[in-house]
């Protein structure tokens, strides 16, 4: 997607010469404050410990009826402080990409086709896939709707087929747990292996299934929308229902650290935190859509979405460690020449603060569809 170029206007040196009178050319001069890109959805993250994540984005334009999304895009891994170049330029066949890690050098990626990456080079795996997980180097799972609802698992020295799910709904998200105990989320439903048999869950034509995690066979938690209200389900083992959940837009994915931490997240920013009895909402101070979640803990967790999006929490507090800026600025008001203002052209509801260099997101509360159309005041403060 393009860029460009914000910029404003700020003092030269007082000492430097100027003119006089309503000639104001030798005392000012533009200055870029940043360069803005419009798009690039963060569409999934996946780490290998504390401070050492992967993400894979896609290009992303906005227009006046909708998203267009692009099939280029990067894989990039940050280290708790940095985000590095792109480890893998992307060129997805799939609509939504899927990664799953075990090691630097373990790397598997789904973009319409398998790929992995060994710490040196990426190599096609010889199956499609728009979904992977795996619980260890010689344990990978990955489903592909092009493959005929193909669903694959690789011993280490190879890649067999498990089963074929019937029907034409598009895969949204695998997940195992030891035993081996293998969930395969789809558009309408949910299928669940044991090892031995698969048995499948089919929810309501008018509910939208995203993604799926869980803590045991007795303890699963799939997350969407029953259009257009956000949705978490709950399966004991023996039988589902449906969970309270807060009137927030609707999920897209959903990761936890334990039974008694769960995250779930979605459209304009929406995040809820389940405790082992109630979910609440979280404060996530943005209104960009989140599309994966995940974490090494309870105090280390990472949140991806649209425009580059990427929010960390640390047990305590969400912030930006990416991007904080306006991805397209729209309104501007200014207090002085390095502090001020400014709304964001893509999405309404948002408003960034410009404070001697450093940028601050902030959500204007009330309707999510509120869009601003004048920015007004006295100070920042």
């Amino acid at each position: 997607a393009g860029g460009i170029s914000f910029e404003h206007v700020v003092p030269k040196d007082e000492n430097a010469g100027g003119g006089s009178g309503s000639d104001w050319s030798g005392l000012w001069h533009w200055a870029e404050v940043d360069t803005f890109i419009e798009g690039d959805r963060i569409a999934t993250v996946y780490g290998v410990g504390p401070g050492n994540i992967y993400c894979a984005s896609r290009g992303q334009e906005r227009y006046s009826d909708g998203w267009t999304l692009y099939p280029e895009g990067v894989v990039v891994n940050y280290n708790g402080t940095s985000w590095s170049r792109p480890l893998y330029n992307i060129n997805a066949t799939a609509w939504d990409l899927d990664l799953w890690a075990s090691s630097p050098t373990n790397i598997y990626l789904a973009d319409g086709r398998l790929r992995h990456f060994d710490g040196f080079s990426w190599n096609d795996c010889g199956i499609n896939a728009e979904v992977v997980f795996g619980l260890g180097e010689t344990e990978v799972f990955a489903a592909s709707l092009v493959d005929t609802g193909a669903v694959y698992l690789y011993d280490g020295t190879g890649w067999t087929e498990l089963t074929r799910l019937a029907g034409t709904e598009h895969f949204e998200a695998i997940y195992a747990l030891p035993g081996p105990f293998v969930l395969v989320a789809r558009e309408h439903s949910v299928a669940m292996w044991d090892g031995t048999a698969w048995t499948e869950k089919q929810f309501l034509f008018y509910e939208y299934i995203k993604d799926v995690w869980a803590s045991s066979p007795e303890d699963v938690y799939v997350v969407g929308n029953g259009y257009p209200d956000p949705r978490v389900w709950h399966f004991d083992g023996s039988a589902w229902s449906q969970m309270t959940v807060p009137d927030v837009g609707s999920f897209n994915a959903v990761w936890g650290s334990s039974s008694t931490d769960i995250y779930a997240c979605g459209r304009q920013g929406s995040m809820i935190r389940y405790n082992g009895s109630t979910w609440d909402e979280m404060k996530m101070d943005t209104y960009k859509s989140f599309w994966d979640i995940w974490g090494s803990g309870p105090g280390d967790v990472y949140a991806v979405g649209d425009d580059e999006k990427v929010m960390h929490f640390d047990g305590t507090d969400w912030r930006s460690i990416l991007k904080e800026s306006p991805d397209k600025p729209g309104f501007i008001w200014a207090e002085s020449a390095d502090r001020f203002a400014v709304s964001s052209g893509v999405d309404g509801g948002t408003l960034y603060l410009y404070d001697k260099g450093e940028w601050t997101e902030h959500y204007i509360t009330g309707d999510r569809y509120t869009f601003l159309r004048s920015i007004a005041g006295t100070s920042l403060e």
